[in-house]
């Protein structure tokens, strides 16, 4: 057909050969502009949303390696576990196969990070001053982090991703197995921090010790059984969340001052000075004991053993869920690079999380902007994360710890 023939809206809608005056970029068509928009509002809302998760669960792991009952040292955790959230997400938003994927600080790696910290604090010396103490604990956990993150990107580099599929079940079960089993206990813990065979009988009589034990239980309770009941993605924040509001709702009817939640063990009062600059510029280098972590080589090596195991599974278990391919070589390279990173600046290891990431899909957020979304909520309450702290009552953190553990 010549062009004669063509009618007036196919000119219109007919593109000039290039070179001519009339030949540009087309324009976008208003309905694709409004499609586009309602694409980034839905994705900046899904990350909103999953970054709130994300936050709860990194206050969590970092009650797993640093005790609340040290305000200082918890605070050194949660930075360290916010550091490590904000820079996986930068580069899971950059290099991961999976659209919409959220990656934070885990659970996995925090049980053995706490468990390598736990040996080296049994073995310092009695008298060793507190600032060498402190370095050589945040030294040991940046070697782990950094380790952990070469070994995940030379893994990737290599094609080796694939290996999972060939691990026996039995192993994996087990594995999974002793982790739940640590993270159960850790949420025990938290409730109350004194808990233990001994401690039973005078635990069994303390009124406050109960109600914070029946505190954690019920969270935990609530999120299984929302989780059981219901399909909504929005389950855990939203119990979470109700949690808090509940606990603050019922402080304030009965009129308990936040001094008195202070010295009862409820909540956790931070310092309004607490500095949460990275976890590196804390390290006093002449004071690191390298011996003592150096004689943890066997336990770094198993945190990054079972970190990549974990991260593995999760991308697996991705492929199932959301129903797409995974480029398990691709995950490991981006995951090892925010590692490495937060390695070097204080951090502990993470990589993609399975619940963070089906929450926002499922909420339509399938876009690479959804990763930086939950950067920057990261990096805002990074900022702000003293004042954050201080308002997560310690029993819904050991309820979603006993959550995950079960």
């Amino acid at each position: 057909m010549s062009n004669d023939a063509m009618s007036g809206s196919e000119r219109e809608d007919a593109a000039p050969a290039p070179g001519t005056v009339r030949w540009a970029p087309r324009k976008a068509r208003p309905g694709k502009i409004s499609q586009a928009g309602s694409d980034l509002g839905r994705s900046i809302v899904a990350g909103l949303i999953a970054g709130c998760l994300v936050i709860m669960l990194t206050a969590s792991h970092a009650a797993l390696i640093f005790s609340p009952q040290q305000p200082e040292l918890f605070a050194i955790g949660f930075q360290m576990a916010l550091t490590s959230s904000i820079l996986l997400n930068i580069f899971y938003a950059v290099f991961s196969s999976l659209r919409g994927s959220i990656a934070l600080s885990q659970d996995v790696t925090s049980v053995s990070i706490s468990v390598l910290l736990a040996s080296i604090i049994a073995i310092l010396p009695p008298g060793l001053a507190d600032t060498a103490r402190l370095s050589t604990l945040l030294a040991a956990v940046m070697i782990a982090t950094f380790a952990t993150g070469l070994f995940f990107f030379i893994m990737g580099k290599m094609k080796l991703g694939r290996l999972i599929r060939f691990t026996p079940i039995p192993v994996i079960g087990g594995f999974l197995a002793a982790t739940g089993w640590l993270l159960l206990r850790a949420g025990f813990g938290l409730a109350l921090p004194d808990l233990s065979l001994n401690s039973l009988p005078s635990v069994l009589t303390d009124t406050t010790g109960l109600l914070k034990l029946a505190a954690a239980l019920a969270v935990a309770a609530a999120v299984i059984f929302a989780i059981w009941r219901s399909a909504n993605v929005l389950a855990v924040p939203l119990v979470a969340l109700a949690a808090m509001v509940i606990f603050s709702a019922v402080c304030w009817i009965i009129g308990v001052p936040y001094d008195a939640l202070v010295d009862a063990g409820w909540v956790v009062r931070m310092n309004e000075a607490q500095s949460l600059l990275p976890a590196v510029t804390k390290i006093d280098p002449a004071g690191i004991q390298w011996w003592f972590v150096m004689q943890q080589s066997p336990l770094i090596f198993a945190v990054l053993t079972v970190g990549t195991i974990a991260l593995l599974m999760n991308a697996s278990a991705l492929e199932l869920s959301l129903e797409c391919d995974v480029d398990l070589d691709r995950e490991l390279t981006a995951a090892g690079a925010g590692n490495i990173f937060a390695g070097m600046i204080g951090g502990i290891p993470g990589y993609i999380g399975f619940s963070p990431t089906v929450l926002n899909h499922r909420l339509g957020g399938n876009s690479r902007i959804c990763g930086l979304v939950v950067a920057l909520l990261a990096a805002s309450v990074l900022v702000y994360g003293s004042s954050v702290l201080q308002f997560i009552p310690l029993p819904v953190l050991g309820g979603l710890l006993m959550w995950l553990g079960v």
